[in-house]
């Protein structure tokens, strides 16, 4: 359990620390919530945020507390879905901290398992940048491949791929271990590949090439890049990367970086060190489907 909390802080981090340096918010709201809908009447002496000390603290039934926690994070989420238009990439941070990730960390210390996988999944969909990393990297460690269907689902129809949600998408990528933080996560797909058999491991490698040939960010795709060199090394010299160094320059060509136009040639040039006809083609090891054709294209 503590290293499922660890990853759940380090994933929400992953968004926190990129969008700015905001100080985590107060809390006491939330526990005065906590403690109203416990039946506690103030005035309130014990404000822990330990869910244990706070539920001892307070004799209050840890079924009570478990169903109190779950309406406030529902509440929570349906909050956050009525915000149609986020203005930035860490919009409502608080209020999805608070009232989302809080109260979800709580439960989590509850060791109410089936009842936190319900609501993560629901996280998972969220719209709100913040809640959305939260989930999907504390998700996919817990039930690892089988998380793939639901990510899939949010990126391409719940967290469009639209510039107010890059950033969550990017963390995303880094955390699967990409990015110039590859060393502080240490690459959620290279430690999953250490404990799983290749196939298993091979999906994730399939999930990522199909963003990055369906990512309209090309600094997401670059994060996507670097994360499956680190885990796969037949992707180093591949047709698949190969494409996807020509779909990212193509994208970025407009782009005023000179650090995203040296990262997708320094891609193709690693590519083109081995004969185009004895480059890897990892279609039938990861069971690709043939990458979508680009507007305008043939």
């Amino acid at each position: 359990m503590k290293k499922i909390l660890a990853i759940m802080t380090l994933g929400f981090s992953a968004f926190t620390m990129s969008a700015s340096e905001l100080p985590p918010p107060d809390l006491t709201p939330l526990i005065e919530k906590i403690l109203s809908l416990s039946g506690i009447a103030p005035p309130y002496t014990n404000l822990a945020s330990n869910v244990e000390e706070l539920t001892l603290a307070h004799e209050i039934p840890r079924e009570r507390m478990t169903k109190v926690l779950e309406s406030i994070i529902r509440e929570g989420l349906a909050d956050l879905e009525k915000m149609d238009d986020p203005r930035s990439h860490h919009h409502d941070y608080e209020g999805a901290f608070v009232y989302v990730i809080s109260p979800m960390q709580m439960l989590q210390g509850l060791n109410e398992t089936n009842s936190f996988i319900a609501l993560l999944r629901e996280c998972v969909l969220s719209r709100n940048g913040s809640v959305f990393v939260f989930a999907t990297s504390t998700y996919v460690t817990i039930v690892g491949t089988d998380a793939i269907p639901l990510l899939r689902e949010a990126i391409e129809t719940r967290l469009s791929k639209c510039k107010p949600y890059e950033t969550a998408r990017l963390s995303l990528y880094n955390f699967f271990g990409g990015g110039t933080n590859a060393s502080v996560y240490a690459g959620f797909i290279r430690e999953f590949k250490e404990k799983h058999p290749s196939s298993e491991a091979d999906k994730f490698y399939a999930f990522m090439i199909d963003m990055a040939q369906t990512e309209n960010n090309p600094f997401s795709i670059v994060a996507i890049d670097e994360a499956l060199c680190h885990a796969l090394s037949d992707y180093k010299h591949s047709v698949q990367r190969e494409r996807i160094s020509e779909r990212g320059a193509t994208i970025a060509s407009n782009l005023n970086s000179f650090a995203v136009h040296e990262a997708f040639r320094k891609m193709r040039s690693k590519v083109e060190e081995v004969p185009s006809d004895k480059r890897t083609d990892l279609s039938k090891r990861l069971k690709l489907a043939e990458p979508p054709k680009e507007e305008g294209g043939n």
